[in-house]
């Protein structure tokens, strides 16, 4: 009987959820819920994620975002894999093409079975079909992958546990459990310190997760309760992880605490670029063949929540909405106008009916968007565009053992007043200069 910690980064900035389990030996939940935190997520996730985990222990979650992600779950002597699986498995060819392998296998396997971590590159990853036994991997750094390639000619599967990468091609592989670890590439020095320290004490890695889409973000933690987190400082995210990492540990452990601020925006920043982030993705999604409507109308809708004083997002909103019901009802959308018990997204229709304006301007707008994206010839597989994140970010702070105040430059309240007016204005595809600092 154990309580084990689970973490996951859902997006690019400060979007974080972890948990807490109590579980058998056989990884059953022996509690009815999880203790959870999170930061930076949707509260309509956050909603359906606490109802899901219910009797439930969630892990493995790795993914883009709290959108499309791949997990596993048991309950009891039932087990399963998350739903939002499918969006991440089909916009990546390599996995979709793991994943049919595994149907087509003799015994068929479900397409689902394998331990992913994803990359910074356009449609990077790298797989463990634990079914199949095999690796997959691809556009990972070319270290990396040499590292890899070696260590599978030399002692075949079954040897590598875990793989991560961060956005600036940073690295850290696993074996035997943790028990012995490789790094290479660009990592934050604090990271590579911590992990200097855990080798010259022999430490076993517990648990480690790297932010694909974020160099700053890690977490990292040594079985001699030895824990180095880089987080976004938050609000109270530090003390909830806190709380949770030590519960995992025996009351006669020290924790060992080491917590750096990897980021001291604002909440009108976090919004500002975890709304580009989902417009990005919304974008990607609707260029994609054969796109799925209701999940573009998702990232979209969730784009406009954030910066509802965006133009931009607030049109690119209801093209949303039109296109979730089809691209031909601009002439005639009066059946749309009624409410439906059953039909939730046209009752969304229906509310917001009034204030989208005139529908052949938003099927317009569609047809451009479509074309612009075609004319640029963009890329099939995912990438966060960070160029046009444009947050202001201070100095990093690590904190260790005990919490310290964090100061930022300048004068807070002028300086938040200003980011949020140049936050407003940012969409996908501008060009506008800000100055960044790390």
């Amino acid at each position: 009987m154990s309580r084990n910690l689970q973490f996951a980064f859902l997006g690019p900035h400060n979007s974080y959820l972890a948990s807490v389990t109590r579980v058998n030996q056989s990884g059953c939940p022996l509690e009815d819920a999880p203790t959870i935190a999170y930061s930076g997520l949707p509260a309509d996730f956050v909603t359906k994620y606490h109802k899901f985990a219910r009797n439930k222990y969630i892990y493995n979650v790795r993914g883009h975002d709290c959108f499309a992600f791949l997990g596993e779950w048991t309950k009891e002597t039932t087990r399963g894999q998350t739903s939002s699986e499918a969006e991440l498995l089909a916009e990546m060819a390599g996995l979709q093409k793991l994943a049919n392998d595994n149907m087509t296998n003799q015994p068929p396997y479900r397409k689902e079975d394998m331990l992913i971590s994803l990359g910074a590159a356009p449609g990077s990853f790298f797989a463990d079909a634990y079914r199949l036994r095999r690796y997959k991997w691809c556009n990972l750094p070319l270290d990396l992958e040499d590292e890899i390639q070696k260590e599978v000619c030399r002692r075949g599967y079954g040897t590598i546990y875990d793989v991560a990468v961060n956005a600036s091609s940073g690295w850290i592989m696993q074996f035997d459990r943790g028990r012995s670890y490789r790094w290479g590439g660009d990592l934050p020095l604090e990271l590579k310190a911590a992990l200097d320290g855990g080798r010259t004490r022999r430490a076993t890695i517990r648990q480690l997760y790297l932010n694909p889409q974020n160099k700053q973000d890690y977490v990292l933690i040594f079985t001699d309760a030895h824990a180095h987190l880089s987080l976004h400082h938050g609000i109270d995210i530090e003390p909830k992880i806190r709380t949770l990492v030590q519960s995992t540990f025996s009351a006669s452990k020290k924790l060992h605490w080491t917590f750096i601020n990897s980021c001291c925006c604002n909440i009108h920043s976090q919004n500002a670029l975890n709304a580009a982030y989902y417009s990005q993705r919304g974008h990607f999604q609707l260029r994609r063949p054969h796109p799925n409507r209701d999940l573009v109308l998702t990232y979209l809708r969730e784009a406009h929540h954030l910066v509802p004083s965006s133009p931009d997002y607030r049109d690119d909103y209801y093209m949303a909405l039109l296109a979730a019901h089809g691209q031909n009802h601009a002439a005639d959308a009066n059946h749309l106008t009624r409410f439906d018990s059953q039909n939730a997204s046209r009752n969304e229709f229906a509310f917001m009916r009034d204030r989208m304006g005139s529908l052949e301007a938003l099927q317009d707008r569609l047809t451009s968007v479509l074309r612009d994206a075609s004319k640029r010839q963009l890329t099939e597989e995912w990438k966060f565009e960070t160029a046009v994140q444009g947050v202001v970010e201070l100095p990093v702070e690590v904190v260790e053992e005990t919490t310290s105040p964090s100061y930022e430059l300048g004068d807070r309240e002028n300086r938040e007043a200003e980011m949020s007016a140049d936050m407003a204005s940012v969409r996908v595809g501008s060009r506008r200069a800000f100055r960044f600092w790390r």
